[in-house]
């Protein structure tokens, strides 16, 4: 998984906007930046209506966040919200247009959570904003194609293996009820009315555009392993694995959740001391078999 932040800096001071997390299924998350806060006095802008929002009203809760998902599903998460707000577009390794996912909008700059430069990271973005900048700020972020052409995009453009995250200056205007809110929001539709391609379908056709040959095998953060196989197949499959010396061996582990785990198996690689949850052991795999029923 590889975690990028958008930090804006201002005054000598660093603050926290953004934070983009591209997961080893292939799909994107887009998190909105700040601490969780007890929710008081939501609002919500529904076609020009301002509604109350009363969803978890009192609780604390995360400010939102999307899921970008490989089959071109975008999911929107709102806190206090049980079921996320969803557009379908292109899947993510076959985009052919850009594909609006939503913006984030805050009242100005200095509301938002610091960050002190020890904290900072390599993969940060940072971004100066003068100091005579006080008023609302709000940016877009848009789904492209790696091969896009545009004379000059404005913002920042966050390049993955098969897309590009364009993260841009939108020009919004809230009514005066919200002047003083954070706000984000999402479009209404994507480019399609449903999802074109499957999860496993997805995931195993976004792999196989990024390593054209070979078996990828996905290390997770916290030390097991994810190995996808050739197709979805009928049942779980059985990993054998052959290593280079006798002291590894392979335990193959179930995948926490529910999503569909026919095309892929989890698994530890063990030395003497058991599981070893903090080398990449990937270099002593000599070979790899899955036994599956198709």
């Amino acid at each position: 998984m590889t975690t990028t932040r958008i930090i804006f800096e201002q005054d000598g001071k660093l603050f926290r906007f953004l934070k983009f997390e591209a997961l080893a299924d292939g799909s994107l998350l887009i998190v909105i930046d700040r601490d969780p806060t007890p929710k008081k006095g939501g609002l919500r802008l529904r076609n020009g209506t301002i509604e109350p929002s009363l969803e978890g009203s009192g609780k604390v809760l995360h400010h939102g966040r999307f899921t970008c998902h490989t089959t071109g599903q975008i999911n929107r998460h709102i806190g206090g919200v049980a079921a996320p707000e969803i557009i379908y577009g292109e899947p993510l390794f076959d985009l052919s247009q850009p594909q609006g996912v939503g913006f984030y909008s805050v009242p100005e700059i200095t509301k938002l959570d610091q960050i002190s430069p020890e904290n900072l990271e390599g993969t940060d973005f940072k971004i100066n904003i003068p100091g005579d900048v006080n008023g609302r700020l709000t940016s877009a972020f848009k789904l492209l194609p790696n091969d896009y052409s545009a004379t000059q995009l404005e913002g920042v453009c966050l390049r993955y293996e098969l897309y590009t995250l364009h993260i841009a200056p939108f020009d919004f205007c809230p009514p005066e009820e919200m002047r003083e809110h954070f706000i984000v929001g999402s479009p209404s539709v994507g480019s399609s009315d449903h999802r074109q391609i499957d999860i496993p379908n997805a995931e195993l056709s976004f792999y196989k555009k990024v390593f054209r040959d070979g078996k990828p095998i996905f290390r997770e953060r916290s030390g097991a392993y994810v190995l996808l196989a050739e197709v979805p197949i009928r049942v779980p499959p059985e990993l054998k694995i052959k290593f280079d010396s006798p002291k590894f061996s392979a335990e193959q582990i179930e995948f926490d959740g529910k999503t569909p785990t026919t095309h892929k198996v989890r698994f530890w690689i063990k030395d003497k001391g058991g599981r070893n949850k903090s080398d990449d052991l990937r270099e002593h795999i000599v070979s790899v078999v899955l036994n599956a029923e198709l």
